[in-house]
């Protein structure tokens, strides 16, 4: 999936595709943590799952990572275009 970085109130930014916020349990508002891997020239995006959340929101934001590692390379490949 291929994007742009554009301008909003003259700062970069990353617009993301509903189908994808979708598919990580997001919404506009909600907690996302970044992390860069430099080895690999990419930067990661992990919903953040609050001490607090419900074990249900704790287990979804499990399985969704553990669906990101499973699938990495075929999500990899779609991020490419």
């Amino acid at each position: 999936m291929r994007q742009k970085i554009v301008s909003i109130e003259r700062r970069p930014a990353l617009l993301l595709p509903r189908p994808l916020l979708r598919a990580l349990g997001l919404s506009e508002g909600s907690a996302v943590e970044l992390r860069l891997d430099t080895e690999r020239a990419r930067i990661e995006i992990a919903p953040v799952v609050s001490p607090h959340a419900s074990p249900e929101a704790r287990r979804f934001a499990g399985r969704v990572e553990e669906f990101i590692e499973r699938h990495r390379r075929a999500l990899e490949r779609l991020a490419k275009g």
